[in-house]
């Protein structure tokens, strides 16, 4: 018996989708199959995509792949904090960092003799 070409029409799954219905059905298969996605890129990323492929040792689909998904992460991750919000937690983070190297090492210094100090006066009686 040969092999029948997969068929134009819209599988049940992908009916499932559109309809809203069937979601741990859409979900246990998508995460097991993969699907073909379609994109234009500039050249400079389609070589980079390449060469992370040869370097790895994969395909280049797979690459492609890899790349998707650390965009995703990517931009989950940004989701959580507002542009403004980041750097107006850069800028305080600045200003203590500043405040830390100018005050920090004397201060620090002074902690540390302190604790000497009394490490000495607590052995000797």
């Amino acid at each position: 018996m040969r092999a029948q070409p997969p068929s134009r029409t819209r599988s049940s799954e992908a009916r499932q989708r559109s309809n809203g219905t069937g979601d741990e059905a859409v979900t246990a298969s998508s995460s097991t199959r993969l699907l073909p996605v379609s994109a234009k890129i500039e050249l400079g990323l389609s070589r980079e995509i390449d060469d992370y492929a040869k370097a790895h040792g994969i395909t280049r689909s797979r690459a492609a792949g890899q790349f998707l998904e650390i965009a995703r992460e990517t931009l989950r991750s940004r989701e959580g904090v507002a542009p403004g919000k980041a750097e107006e937690i850069l800028e305080a983070l600045e200003g203590v960092r500043t405040i830390i190297e100018l005050v920090g090492p004397p201060t620090f210094g002074l902690m540390r003799l302190l604790s000497h100090w009394a490490s000495e006066t607590c052995i000797r009686p």
